[in-house]
């Protein structure tokens, strides 16, 4: 089977941003689809058109099934000029990303990837890298070996003021699927 997965990348930094570079971990039995990776920068809709997407070189491998590929060397705006920052008006503070992955019988249900964006200040210096889980994958027939969920009520986080809020949290494992037991 082949999933899509299409990452926003936005800038919620006030300034610029350089080198904007995405970089993932694709579970394991999981391939991305050589060729497939296509972005969109300006955006003039969301979602953007299959049309928009122009075609970029695949991702460097760094090591087992994780991968990188810096967006900024393909744009010459994004190289140049750099990734707006939030107070643009419009949409120019987002880049999308596009890639197909291939799974195959090594894939568990219930697994995700994991993405993170990165990027650099006008002087050089690595904004805070955001990470973002992919929705879990769901193979027709196969039950999830586990699963977690865990959930926060966004309206009492404020990301500009430092703070915490209660998570409920829960982990189930199908019986079965893996061994259990003390000793």
């Amino acid at each position: 089977d082949t999933i899509t997965y299409v990452v926003d990348l936005n800038s919620s930094n006030l300034g610029y941003l350089y080198d904007v570079t995405l970089e993932f971990d694709l579970p394991k039995g999981a391939d991305f689809v050589s060729g497939s990776f296509g972005y969109v920068y300006p955006l003039t809709s969301i979602p953007p058109t299959d049309g928009e997407y122009v075609s970029i070189p695949d991702p460097t491998n760094l090591y087992g099934n994780t991968w990188r590929i810096n967006i900024s060397e393909n744009d010459n705006v994004l190289t140049n000029d750099g990734l707006v920052g939030s107070t643009a008006s419009g949409l120019d503070n987002i880049v999308y990303v596009r890639f197909d992955m291939a799974e195959d019988c090594e894939t568990t249900s219930g697994s995700r990837a994991i993405f993170r964006a990165s990027a650099d200040e006008p002087c050089g210096q690595p904004v805070e890298s955001q990470a973002s889980n992919s929705p879990v994958i769901q193979i027709n027939g196969v039950s999830p070996v586990f699963q977690t969920q865990l959930t926060g009520s966004p309206d009492t986080l404020n990301a500009c003021e430092a703070g915490t809020i209660p998570l409920e949290v829960s982990f189930q494992i199908q019986a079965g699927s893996v061994p259990t037991g003390s000793g």
